[in-house]
């Protein structure tokens, strides 16, 4: 049955992609920062990713590694990983 429209995977395919390196996963799960440009940076990243179902996302290995490793000055929290497994590999 055909109603038309794309399918999951052909709406993907249209998407304009975007490789998420492992900055975005920082400045996405820290703590508020009171330095008002790393404030303005993850205020940027928060707005960003609240529309990243426009991207089809991808990141790389060594940004899995390095989550995995953790980054200072502090590791990745949980909420890192959930984020970053949102994205393709």
């Amino acid at each position: 049955m055909d109603s038309g429209s794309p399918g999951l995977w052909e709406q993907d395919a249209m998407k304009p992609t975007a490789y998420v390196e492992t900055t975005v996963f920082s400045y996405l799960t820290a703590l508020p920062s009171r330095d008002l440009v790393l404030a303005a940076h993850q205020q940027v990243t928060r707005d960003w990713w609240s529309g990243r179902d426009a991207f089809g996302l991808y990141v790389s290995q060594f940004v899995l590694d390095e989550a995995s490793a953790g980054m200072p000055p502090r590791p990745l929290a949980g909420k890192t990983c959930s984020a970053i497994s949102r994205c393709w590999t």
